[in-house]
C-alpha cells in the first residue's frame, strides 16, 4: 500500500498539534485520511520532512574510475577488481562499466601476424610515402578483389529481439547460397567500372581485367597521370603482370605485404552494410549483381571516398617508426 503524496503545510501543522495532545499516530492518520506511516515520518524529524535524502557516496574516486575505464578493454570484471585493488562487490564493477558511454563491446577483428621483416617493410614504405600531399594521394587508384555471398556475411545477422514476439530467421543455404567475385578500384572522387570475375584467376586473367576495367576508367579520369595500387597477391606480382604494367607505363605503388589496413578499398564493409543491412538476402546471383553490388557501387558517396583517401597521410604516419 502506498504512502500517498506528501503532507501539505496545513496538514503538517495539524499532525504536530494532535501529537501534542497525545493522539496516537494511527488516530492522527485516521483524522487526516492519511497513511499512519506518513504521519510517523513527519513526527520522526519535522524539520527534515519532505527533503530529499542524500545519495550514497560513490564507492570509487574519479581517479579510480579513470583507472578502471583504461584497464577495461580485455580483463574480466573479477580481474579488474583484483588487479586494481578496488575491493568492490561483484556487481559493482560491471555497474560502473555500464554507466559510461565511452565503451561498447565489439569483436576483435582478425589481422595477420607480422614478422620483424614485415614491420620493417611497412616502415620503409611509410617513410617513402609519408610526404605525399593530398594532390598525389588523390591520383592514386586503390584496387582490390571481393567475394559477395547471396546470404551475406554472418556478422550482419544479429538484431534486437523483443521478448514475446516471434524470433526472426534467415534462410540458410549451403556455402552461403552462391557468390560473386568482383574487382574494383577507387580514387578520391570516383571509381572504376566494376569487373565480375569468373572462376579462379591467373595472371593472364588479371591482365585482362586491368586492360578492360582499370585503364579505360583511369585514363578517362586522369589521362596517364595516376598511380596504381594493388596488394601482393601472386597474380599481381607475377612476371606477366609486371610486364603489362611496364608496357602500359603504369606507375605502381610498392605495397608492403600483409598490410590490408593500408589499402583504402579494404573498407568493403561500407558496401556490405548497405547491401545486407537488416538481414537482407538475395534469391539469385543476378539479383545480387544488379540490385545490390552494382546499385551501391555506382552510387558511392564522393565525400566518403575523399575521407578514405585523405586518411592515408595519418595512416602512413602511424606506421613510421619514430627516429631518435
Amino acid at each position: 500500500m502506498g504512502h500517498g503524496p506528501q503532507l501539505t503545510a496545513v496538514e503538517q501543522g495539524q499532525v504536530l498539534a494532535w501529537a501534542a495532545e497525545n493522539l496516537s499516530v494511527r488516530e492522527i492518520g485516521r483524522r487526516l485520511g492519511r497513511n499512519h506511516v506518513t504521519v510517523a515520518a513527519i513526527l520522526r524529524d519535522p524539520s527534515a520532512y519532505g527533503s530529499r535524502s542524500k545519495s550514497r557516496p560513490k564507492k570509487l574516486t574519479a581517479k579510480q574510475q579513470r583507472r578502471l575505464y583504461r584497464a577495461n578493454e580485455t580483463l574480466s570484471c573479477a580481474k579488474l577488481n583484483d588487479q586494481l585493488d578496488l575491493s568492490l562487490q561483484k556487481s559493482t564493477v560491471p555497474r560502473y562499466l555500464r554507466s559510461t558511454n565511452e565503451f561498447k563491446y565489439i569483436k576483435m577483428y582478425k589481422a595477420p601476424k607480422l614478422t620483424k621483416q614485415h614491420m620493417e617493410n611497412r616502415d620503409a614504405w611509410a617513410t617513402k610515402v609519408v610526404d605525399y600531399g593530398e594532390v598525389k594521394w588523390a591520383a592514386v587508384v586503390f584496387s582490390d578483389e571481393k567475394k559477395w555471398n547471396l546470404d551475406g556475411p554472418d556478422g550482419l545477422k544479429s538484431y534486437r529481439h523483443c521478448i514475446g514476439r516471434e524470433q526472426k530467421a534467415v534462410f540458410s543455404r549451403q556455402n552461403g547460397g552462391g557468390s560473386l567475385m568482383v574487382w574494383g578500384g577507387i580514387w578520391a572522387d570516383g571509381e572504376t567500372v566494376l569487373a565480375f570475375l569468373d572462376g579462379s584467376q591467373n595472371s593472364h586473367d588479371y591482365v585482362y581485367t586491368l586492360s578492360e576495367y582499370l585503364l579505360p576508367s583511369a585514363h578517362l579520369r586522369f589521362g596517364t597521370d595516376f598511380v596504381f595500387q594493388q596488394d601482393n597477391a601472386s597474380i599481381h606480382t607475377s612476371v606477366v603482370t609486371k610486364e603489362f604494367l611496364r608496357e602500359e607505363n603504369i606507375a605502381a605503388v610498392d605495397w608492403p605485404a600483409l598490410s590490408q589496413d593500408l589499402n583504402r578499398l579494404k573498407s568493403w564493409g561500407y558496401l556490405g552494410h548497405r547491401m545486407y543491412g537488416g538481414g537482407k538476402q538475395y534469391s539469385s546471383k543476378e539479383e545480387l549483381k544488379s540490385s545490390a553490388i552494382l546499385l551501391h557501387w555506382n552510387s558511392l558517396d564522393v565525400t566518403y571516398l575523399q575521407k578514405l583517401v585523405s586518411s592515408m597521410k595519418t595512416r602512413s604516419l602511424g606506421v613510421v617508426t619514430p627516429r631518435e
